[in-house]
Order: structure tokens, then C-alpha cells, then sequence
């Protein structure tokens, strides 16, 4: 009970799946660097949480272990489904750090569930939440400052192909960050032995492919829809800019990331990285083709939040047919009673029955007081009995 409940409530900061519906409301409503330091930053608290207090390592429970795989790969799809129908791209930028959160998970599900996977896994959850953190601040600082170009084309290029570095960084592609996070991820599934390794090693490459759907959607999205913003001031710019170059360089420099680094300069490993961004991108530009210049196919749009408007629906459907439901028992009620009232006549009888009673004693006044003092008389000889 005690793990289920810290998946559950520091996985509600993380933004895991089922409890992640807060994080793509609240990124469009949060100023931008704001979302900056949300999505980068803030949501590793319920990471760091699960870290600090599920017992990763000291025994191997392979229920939970399993479950938090399950959890992570749903959410790493999951997120990827709902994020290219978005049409603002902070919430296609909160979706998708849904879906990379997810992978952590797969991460925290082996160490919690095979202990011997521990020694790999922590340092690859480690580098994967840095990359991302920068990667993730970079494509949001960026959103302001593509939008305030003031149609200076130059800079406009330019700043898109800042964004597309970030991009391809979180989508994993050769020499970036996001492949040696991915890398690490790779190799604490060398000493883990379970059924999931197969299915772990086809799995995580087509989740780079949905990562690379969603980044494609959001450089459409803020490139053709850019929404106004003032000139951003030149600190804004600088951060974006030094966020950019970390996005770059830190993974590279972090001591547990040195074999992944030097791993992903390999030949298998550049191919490894190289097919599953090139088969994202193959795959979006179909897409463009067949339903932005040829407009063959409606766009389809999923509201924000996703499962917070099923959960309200059905919330609603059952107020209504509890409120339904009780009208109509107190109707049946209330019928019933009017039945008995007026199929039994006698009922009449007995509650008039008091009231003549009473008025007998009115009428009766002589009477009354004696029959009033005989009953005090009789009480009290009874407590003396």
C-alpha cells in the first residue's frame, strides 16, 4: 500500500499516467518561462521523489516493477496520440514532456522491480532527466523569442534553427544529448533478465519516432500560428541562448555519462539513433503532404486535459442519474403514501382520534380536572410503590 501510494502521489508532480491531465492545463495558462521551469525542472520533483523514497534496490518487487513499465510505455505513446492533435504549442511541448517522463518511468519500474539493474539504471535516469530538462527549457524560452522576429527574416531562420537543434536533441537524433540519454537507458537492459527486454528493445526506438511526431507538429504549429509577443528583452534571449548551449554540452561533460557518450560515436550506435529520427520525419512530412497542401483529411483535435474531460463527463452523467434517480423515488414515495392514505380510511380515523380527544377534555371541564388529578394521584402512588 505504501509504494502504491508514493507511485501515485509523487507520480501526480511527475506528470505519469493516469494523473498527468493537470500539466497541459497548465502550461498555456503559465507565462512562458514560467512552463520554462515547469516542464524542465519542477516535474523531476516527483521523480527525485521516487527516488529518494521507493525502495529501489533493496528488494526485487516485480508486481510494482512491472506496473510502473506498463505506466511509462502507455504514457510514452499515450502522450504522443493526444499531443499531435494539439494546436497550441505549449501544450504539444506538455505532452510531450508526458511522454519523456514516461521513459523515466520505464526506468524506475527495472530498478524497483530487478535490483541487479540498479547500477545502470539510476545514472541513466539521472542523465535522461538533465537532458531533458535542458532540452525541454530551450524549446519554451524559444516560443517568445521566434515570436517576436518583427519580420527580420535572418533572425527568424535563425531562431528556427535553434529550435530545431532542441528538437532533434529531445528526439534523440546522433550527437546530441538526447541520444546519450537514450543510450543509457539502453544499456541497464543489459542486466536485466525478464520478458520485457525484447519487447523494451523495439519498443523505446518507436517512441523516439512519436517524440520526433510531436516535435515536427510543434515547429509546424509555431512557425505557421506564431502568436505576439513584445521584442523579448535581451536577458530572455541570453538565457534561451546559454540554455541551448547546455542542451549541448552538459550531457557530454556529466562523469556517469562518459561511456554513453563515447558509445554513441559508434557506427551501430549512430544507426541506431540516426532511423528512428529520419523515420519520424519521413512520417511527418506524409502527413504535411496528404493533409496540409492536399487537405484531404480533417484535422483532428483532442481538448486539452484529455481524460479530465471523460472523467468529467461521466461525473456529470452520474449526478444526472442520481438526481434522476432520486426524483424519482421520492415521487414513487410520496405516491405510495397518498395511496395508503386513500386506500385505508382508518389511518384518517386514528389521527383524528388525538384531536377529539382533546376536545373532549375542553368540552368536559369539570371532568377533566378530576380525571387529571386522579392520573397525578396514580403517579404518584406509584413512586412510592
Amino acid at each position: 500500500m505504501v509504494v502504491g501510494l508514493l507511485l501515485v502521489g509523487f507520480g501526480i508532480k511527475a506528470g505519469a499516467l493516469p494523473v498527468h491531465v493537470w500539466l497541459p492545463l497548465a502550461h498555456p495558462a503559465a507565462p512562458t518561462p514560467a512552463s520554462a521551469v515547469l516542464s524542465g525542472a519542477m516535474i523531476k520533483a516527483g521523480l527525485l521523489g521516487w527516488l529518494r523514497f521507493l525502495p529501489i534496490g533493496l528488494s526485487a518487487m516485480t508486481y510494482w516493477g512491472t506496473l510502473c513499465i506498463i505506466a511509462g510505455l502507455l504514457a510514452a505513446f499515450y502522450a504522443v496520440a493526444v499531443g499531435v492533435t494539439q494546436r497550441n504549442p505549449k501544450t504539444i511541448l506538455a505532452y510531450s514532456s508526458i511522454s519523456q517522463m514516461g521513459l523515466m518511468t520505464v526506468g524506475i519500474g527495472l530498478g524497483l522491480g530487478w535490483p541487479q539493474t540498479v547500477p545502470l539504471v539510476l545514472p541513466a535516469i539521472g542523465i535522461y532527466a538533465v537532458h531533458h530538462g535542458f532540452a525541454k527549457g530551450a524549446l519554451f524560452l524559444g516560443m517568445d523569442v521566434l515570436s517576436a522576429d518583427d519580420g527580420d527574416r535572418l533572425a527568424h531562420r535563425l531562431d528556427v534553427g535553434r529550435l530545431l537543434l532542441a528538437s532533434l536533441a529531445l528526439a534523440g537524433a546522433p550527437f546530441t544529448s538526447g541520444a546519450v540519454a537514450k543510450i543509457a537507458l539502453k544499456w541497464a537492459l543489459n542486466d536485466f533478465q525478464g520478458p520485457w527486454v525484447a519487447g523494451l528493445n523495439l519498443l523505446l526506438p518507436l517512441a523516439a519516432i512519436g517524440t520526433t511526431l510531436l516535435m515536427a507538429r510543434f515547429l509546424f504549429v509555431i512557425t505557421r500560428h506564431p502568436s505576439a509577443h513584445d521584442r523579448p528583452r535581451v536577458g530572455m534571449w541570453l538565457s534561451w541562448t546559454l540554455t541551448i548551449l547546455l542542451t549541448a554540452a552538459v550531457v557530454w561533460l556529466l562523469p556517469a555519462a562518459q561511456k554513453a557518450a563515447s558509445k554513441t560515436l559508434q557506427l551501430a550506435s549512430l544507426w541506431q539513433a540516426l532511423w528512428p529520427v529520419a523515420a519520424g520525419m519521413l512520417i511527418s512530412g506524409t502527413i504535411w503532404l496528404r493533409t496540409v497542401r492536399k487537405k484531404r483529411l480533417p484535422a483532428l483535435s483532442i481538448p486539452q486535459g484529455d481524460l479530465l474531460y471523460v472523467f468529467s463527463y461521466l461525473y456529470r452523467l452520474f449526478l444526472d442519474l442520481s438526481s434522476k434517480r432520486s426524483r424519482q423515488i421520492q415521487r414513487s414515495m410520496y405516491s405510495a403514501l397518498k395511496n395508503i392514505q386513500n386506500n385505508r380510511p382508518e389511518l384518517q380515523a386514528i389521527r383524528k382520534l388525538p384531536f377529539w380527544f382533546e376536545n373532549c377534555l375542553t368540552d368536559w371541564q369539570i371532568a377533566s380536572l378530576i380525571f387529571v388529578i386522579l392520573i397525578a394521584c396514580l403517579f404518584a402512588w406509584s413512586l412510592r410503590l
